[in-house]
């Protein structure tokens, strides 16, 4: 078992990223920090905190802090899954360390997605950033997921329906569709040309790779009918 790990991610944009978790030492770490020369993000999963800081004010006529606007909603998504799953540690029914892990993976590809540089002026690097979103991202993130820790979500009236769109004849028609209208010439246009177009993009890719690898993870039980096999051919349609 590994016992202390720290990674250390420096983006082409010169933020930099780190990723503490420790089991030994005299308290548990679970901390996600981002630096950048003008801002400081800090999201401590154990303590439920997120803390912002911008350590010098901005120039005049300056753009805010883009990457810290990039990645705030992450960070609200990663306080609210570690507080649920505190929640349940303290009533007897922890979330396997293993799924934790691998919904922190899903918050850090996301956030790298978020920050790549150059997605503007090359099309590689366009498109890597949509499969870091919508397919990496996204399956490390529903691995990370449980019905316990959906059980709030799910008890809201008006999101309890939400649940049905992970169906795979829903989920798998939705993925298709969003993939083909956001690379139209008009759309994708406007996503280079409008930030808010942009982030609309990027959360519906997300958000859609989200239901559609929810469907094969049943993280909620799905229909009787799709079995292993048609799950291997959905698979399949979605790698062509």
């Amino acid at each position: 078992k590994v016992d202390i790990a720290n990674a250390r991610l420096v983006f082409a944009s010169g933020c930099v990223a780190n990723i503490t978790a420790s089991r030994i030492s005299r308290e548990k770490v679970r901390k996600i920090r981002f630096f950048d020369r003008a801002s400081y993000l800090s999201i401590d999963c154990m303590n439920r905190t997120v803390e912002a800081y911008t350590l010098a004010p901005p120039e005049p006529g300056a753009a805010p802090d883009d990457w810290m606007r990039r990645i705030r909603p992450l960070a609200v998504v990663a306080v609210m899954y570690w507080r649920r799953a505190r929640t349940l540690a303290a009533r007897g029914a922890p979330v396997p360390v293993w799924r934790q892990a691998s919904f922190a993976l899903g918050i850090t590809l996301a956030a790298t997605a978020q920050l790549m540089p150059l997605e503007d002026e090359l099309f590689f690097m366009h498109m890597l950033q949509h499969v870091m979103l919508g397919d990496l991202a996204a399956l490390a993130f529903v691995l990370g997921l449980t019905g316990p820790l959906l059980r709030p979500i799910l008890a809201v009236p008006w999101l309890a329906p939400l649940r049905h769109l992970a169906h795979p004849l829903v989920a798998l028609p939705l993925w298709t569709v969003s993939l083909y209208l956001w690379h139209l010439p008009p759309l994708y246009e406007a996503a280079v040309e409008h930030s808010a177009v942009h982030a609309l993009e990027h959360l519906s890719f997300f958000t859609i790779g989200v239901l559609m690898w929810a469907a094969v993870v049943e993280v909620l039980p799905g229909p009787e009918w799709f079995s292993t096999g048609w799950k291997f051919g959905y698979v399949a349609v979605v790698r062509l």
